[in-house]
């Protein structure tokens, strides 16, 4: 059981948001837990309510939720809690219209069962509110009107005047005390609603009331801040025993609370509900920053059980997405006062278009469809820093005593200093900022004209690329300013036949707003709840990625969730992940870089990266600052599978210079030694050319590695020992102890001086076009940012030169930072040749059967390729689909079906040529397709361990491989069609499968 109440209004603006919040700091202070709520599809007043307990708040929406999951979302939020404090929405009495109680917040009371406490605005009112509380309470008998709270009063008299009218009319609402007016202590609003938390510090700074500079949140009870005055002020002038006493126990049913976490399964074929053991654990990154912050906490809370797992990242202030995935969750909020801060972050916009248009699944709701537009107009008044207006004659919710003159003339001057502020900065804003470009069309706020506010149905149509609901609408909400901008034509609502899911009609965005211009579908039925409103078409798709205005509470439609979820499931981590990656090792277009001196926030013209890597760098140092273009990834519309993204447009680059050993020796891999390469660094003179590996997998996937000793010991001397150095050490480390080492490190990191000197001059005088440093560790080579600076020293300008930061963190980002390097040099096939082959080990083929346990081992381990399905090593046996089967991409394919020799399985492997997609694999494209004997992988003993393993590695590199037995006779057939048959899309005949040894 749980104590719980309900705030509410006679009608929007009378100070609840106000009363709520400080009823709720002043309940925390007295060590009760809190579980906040909020009545309606409202983001904002939860923020505050969150900033006061230090819980999320809840949306309750009796539209969008039935009464069932609306009580299963009760319970789960406030098992734990000592008391629930809901906080309604509008009026008592408002609701979606005129006729029901529907979304309102009587309704929900009572469904919960519990008391109202009725905020009235008494400023200028008497007798009167004995009037207005008299029709409140006899509106709707089945209502527990149980208190009332005076807001606004002009002091002790007043209240004592509102209490004797109201015990006069023979009210039994009891009176909970009067709150004086203070406007010191009001929460301002803007186009949205209430500001947020993160921007009340500095107003209340401003009224003179101190604080800090401005942060993006507060300690729970910061008596600094204005959960602070508002929880005295509210704590001093309300009776907090009886609100106690008149709050209901409400029983909380855990059973119904995690029934209603057991997520429905969607309506696609191979689907299964939740995120059981058996099903892969897609990451999904949610934006979460300034300008991302509108998420409804249950959606989060169904995708998680659904099988997610969240990470947040900042589209404002992060360098690179996560690691490893799967889909991205872009909420609303207020990118257009971010603008400038998420056009200056291009690596970040260029990765999130290359996300997109590698096929990762993406869900932008509102301020993410802004995000992914190509460009965003924030007009006047919107820029970060401006102050908060009012809009539609809201000026904010309002609590509090008199006010003193001198806290009204302070807060009067904050004021007028804001409107400065929005001035000037008005004058020097750019009339649009470049966003991500996954979309072509243009968003633009719109003031107004632009409003749209209402609940609304949606209906996903048949080729909606995230969600399957079996033709059910969905409840939503829609409040926005801004509007589309279309300059070009789209499929309409019912042209869903494109396939968004799949190749899509065009490649990832520009990154900048210029990028390829693309149809898009129009993959949702809205129909607004307003009286005479048509249908109309909405929802923007294409490939996975699903923009909308529309904010969707997956409470009301679980299946939502977990459709996102196996959506997720169907993507390829590793080809998105290297997507990304050469995007953010892309160049940096002209119209996302800044001045030399820097703009924006950690912008630097010079840099990109290969891999998404944290900022934190080693020991605590600033990585250097990032910027990049997305690149022109063009897609085909009826392509394959795994299209490859094409390398941004630029000429090769000229010289190269490696100021780290691991970068020279990428260069010689790739054979991009000298004259190319020009300089290194001097920790390069014992590096030794890879080149004499045999095979296509020259110096990287040699079967034992042994050709690579080899092959450095035939060259008996570095290749590059030669070449100037153009970094030197400034700690000798091969005439110091350890501790002198570290104690000579020290003295530089006090001088503020980094252990490594780049030659300036001959920078100057060599002019390279390619720089490769690193952000891993500050103490080992020389960073990005030192390169920068030493660029800008020579006067070499960002146009003429790339620093390609090198800092992988896993034996994956290894290749893909060799990968980025042979892009960046005009070596991309060579470098793609280096990577590791994609292996997939099929142990059923009715139903398809991954093996799991010891096979990921086999194909990592022992044959040092890539296992193509993900999985791991000890990962179980897992079902898949033939849509799986295609989409891992495998570049050579193993049949061991459970048969007891591969003349057995035959017949099932020559069936599936008939299958869609079997002609466009890799795999089969190459030829690589064996079916092997089930007894070689399946039995964990001395036998698999050798003999099952040396097949395997000799089904990888080839019977030529050193050092590898021969494979047993009759043991795997090998794909190869007959001489003089016509090769295509046909079934295959036995004769295409012959003995392999």
């Amino acid at each position: 059981m749980v104590k719980a109440v309900v705030v509410a209004g006679t009608h929007s603006g009378v100070g609840k948001t106000s009363i709520a919040v400080g009823l709720m700091a002043a309940l925390q202070a007295r060590g009760l837990v809190v579980a906040p709520f909020k009545v309606g599809p409202d983001f904002l007043d939860g923020l505050h309510h969150t900033a006061a307990t230090g819980r999320p708040s809840i949306n309750l929406d009796g539209f969008m939720l039935t009464r069932d999951q609306a009580l299963a979302s009760f319970s789960r939020a406030a098992a734990g809690a000592d008391v629930a404090v809901v906080e309604g929405v509008m009026g008592l009495f408002d609701s979606r219209d005129g006729r029901s109680e529907d979304g309102s917040t009587a309704q929900i009371a009572k469904w919960l069962g519990a008391p109202v406490l009725l905020v009235l605005d008494c400023w200028a009112m008497a007798r009167s509110a004995a009037a207005v509380v008299k029709g409140f309470a006899e509106f709707d008998p089945d209502l527990n009107l149980a208190g009332v709270i005076f807001n606004k009063v002009g002091g002790a008299a007043h209240a004592a005047w509102l209490e004797e009218a109201l015990t006069a009319a023979g009210l039994a609402a009891r009176v909970l005390g009067g709150v004086p007016k203070d406007p010191a202590v009001s929460i301002p609003a803007r186009h949205l609603g209430l500001t947020t938390p993160a921007e009340q510090r500095p107003q209340h700074a401003a009224a003179g009331g101190g604080g800090d500079a401005p942060s993006r949140g507060y300690a729970v009870g910061d008596d600094g801040g204005y959960i602070g005055q508002l929880r005295r002020l509210v704590g001093d002038n309300l009776d907090l025993e009886a609100v106690l006493q008149l709050a209901a126990e409400i029983p909380v049913v855990r059973a119904a609370a995690d029934a209603a976490l057991a997520v429905g399964t969607p309506a696609a074929e191979g689907c299964t509900a939740g995120g059981g053991a058996d099903r892969p654990r897609p990451r999904i990154g949610v934006a979460l920053d300034e300008a991302f912050l509108f998420y409804y906490r249950d959606n989060l809370l169904l995708l998680e059980a659904a099988g997610a797992e969240l990470v947040t990242f900042s589209p404002l202030r992060d360098a690179a997405l996560p690691p490893r995935l799967s889909g991205l969750y872009l909420g609303g909020g207020y990118p257009e006062r971010f603008a400038a801060g998420l056009a200056a972050n291009a690596a970040m916009r260029a990765q999130v278009a290359a996300f997109s248009g590698a096929g990762g699944v993406v869900y932008a709701e509102c301020g993410g469809l802004m995000y992914l537009s190509a460009s965003l107009e924030p007009g006047p008044g919107a820029a970060e820093g401006a102050g908060a207006g009012t809009v539609g004659g809201r000026g904010g919710d309002e609590v509090g005593a008199s006010g003193s003159p001198s806290a009204g003339k302070r807060q009067e001057e904050g004021k007028q200093q804001r409107q400065q502020q929005q001035r000037q900065q008005q004058q020097q804003q750019p009339a649009a900022y470049p966003m991500v470009g996954v979309f072509p069309f243009r968003t633009r706020m719109a003031a107004a004209r632009g409003m749209r506010m209402g609940y609304c149905e949606v209906l996903p149509l048949p080729g909606c690329p995230l969600f399957s609901v079996g033709g059910a609408a969905v409840r939503a909400q829609m409040f926005h300013f801004s509007e589309i901008v279309e300059d070009h034509q789209e499929h309409s609502n019912g042209d869903a036949d494109s396939n968004p899911g799949g190749g899509g009609a065009c490649g990832g965005g520009g990154g900048s707003g210029g990028g390829s211009r693309c149809a898009y579908t129009r993959t949702y039925r809205l129909q607004m709840v307003a009286p005479g409103a048509a249908p109309e078409a909405e929802g923007y798709s294409v490939r996975r990625t699903l923009a909308s205005y529309v904010h969707i509470h997956f409470g009301g439609c679980p299946q939502l969730a977990a459709s996102l979820v196996d959506k997720c499931r169907e993507v390829d981590v590793t080809y998105v992940s290297a997507a990304v990656a050469r995007a953010s090792g892309a160049a940096a277009g002209e119209d996302s870089r800044a001045a030399l001196g820097g703009a924006g926030r950690d912008a630097c013209p010079y840099c990109s990266r290969p891999h998404g890597q944290s900022e934190a760098g080693a020991a605590g140092e600033k990585p250097s600052e990032t910027a990049a273009a997305a690149p022109a990834a063009d897609v085909a519309p009826q392509g394959p599978q795994h299209p490859e993204p094409r390398p941004p447009d630029r000429a090769v680059p000229g010289r190269i210079v490696s100021l780290l050993p691991s970068g020279t020796e990428i260069c010689l891999a790739l054979g991009l030694g000298p004259p190319r390469l020009a300089a290194v660094s001097a920790f390069c003179d014992d590096v030794v050319s890879s080149g004499g590996c045999s095979g296509d997998s020259s110096g990287i996937n040699c079967g034992s590695g042994a050709e690579l000793v080899s092959a450095a010991r035939a060259v008996g001397a570095s290749p590059v020992a030669h070449l100037p150095r153009a970094v030197r050490s400034l700690v000798d480390t091969s005439a110091m102890t350890s501790r002198q080492v570290e104690e000579q490190m020290q003295r530089l990191k006090a001088q503020g001086r980094p252990p490594f000197e780049i030659d300036v001059a001959l920078l100057r005088r060599l002019r390279p076009a390619l720089v490769l440093s690193q952000d891993a560790c500050a103490a080992c080579d020389a960073t990005a940012a030192q390169a920068c600076a030493a660029l800008r020293s020579a006067g070499i300008g960002a146009g003429g030169c790339r620093v390609l930061s090198l800092s992988p963190r896993t034996l994956a980002e290894v290749a893909e930072c060799i990968v980025s390097v042979g892009d960046a040099a005009g070596a991309g096939g060579e470098a793609r040749a280096l990577r590791r082959p994609r292996v997939l080990l099929l142990c059923g083929l009715d139903p398809f059967v991954l093996g799991g346990q010891w096979i990921p081992d086999l194909i990592a381990t022992v044959c040092r390729a890539e296992d193509a399905s993900g999985q791991l090593p000890g990962d179980p046996p897992l079902r898949v689909t033939w849509s799986d089967v295609i989409r891992f991409a495998p570049d050579l394919l193993v049949l061991s079906p459970c048969s007891r020799s591969p003349g057995n399985a035959l017949g099932e492997a020559l069936a599936l040529s008939t299958r869609p997609g079997w002609w466009g694999m890799p795999a089969v494209a190459a030829r690589e397709v064996y079916i092997a004997d089930h007894g070689l992988f399946s039995r964990p003993g001395p036998g698999m361990a050798t003999r099952g393993a040396e097949v395997l590695a000799r089904l990888v590199w080839g019977p030529g491989a050193e050092g590898l037995g021969p494979c047993p006779q009759g043991a795997v057939l090998k794909m190869r069609p007959p001489e003089g048959v016509e090769e295509g899309p046909a079934a295959m005949e036995r004769g295409w499968f012959v003995n392999w040894d």
